[in-house]
């Protein structure tokens, strides 16, 4: 998942318990989410595993962000999801910072075609994934 470092840091402070997505993919509680931080950072540099995952309304986002339910997120994000019909709301579990980032260089050594998502993708490549894993396995 594709994510500004701004957010990426909130997650692994624990201060951002809630993934916003305007674009809905399949995605299950339980799932294994790798962050790639955009631009200055481009890099995988950690993952969380999502909690709850739901498809809501739009003006029901909005209205759990400004109840303060959507740990968080903030008035900032109402633009980011006003006038979608669906929002994916995904639940922040267990982030975990890689002690080394992976960078955009090194991804393209294993995939050489490799471009960031622009929201997400699923990740196939054995070799990246093998790579992902050594990475989560060392502690910060």
């Amino acid at each position: 998942m594709s994510i500004k470092p701004i957010f990426a840091k909130q997650i692994y402070d624990g201060l951002k318990g809630y993934e916003l997505r305007r674009k809905l993919f399949p995605i299950l509680e339980g799932d294994r989410i790798i962050l790639y931080e955009t631009s200055p950072v481009k890099s995988i540099t950690g993952e969380f595993i999502a909690g709850k995952v739901k498809e809501l309304d739009s003006n029901e986002v909005v209205d759990l962000i400004r109840r303060g339910v959507l740990r968080g997120c903030s008035e900032l994000d109402v633009p980011y999801v006003t006038g979608k019909r669906k929002v994916l709301v995904i639940e922040v579990k267990s982030p975990k910072v890689f002690k080394r980032p992976l960078s955009l260089d090194s991804i393209r050594e294993i995939i050489k075609s490799f471009h960031p998502p622009r929201s997400y993708a699923i990740i196939r490549n054995e070799e990246l994934i093998r790579v992902v894993e050594r990475l989560a396995y060392e502690t910060c």
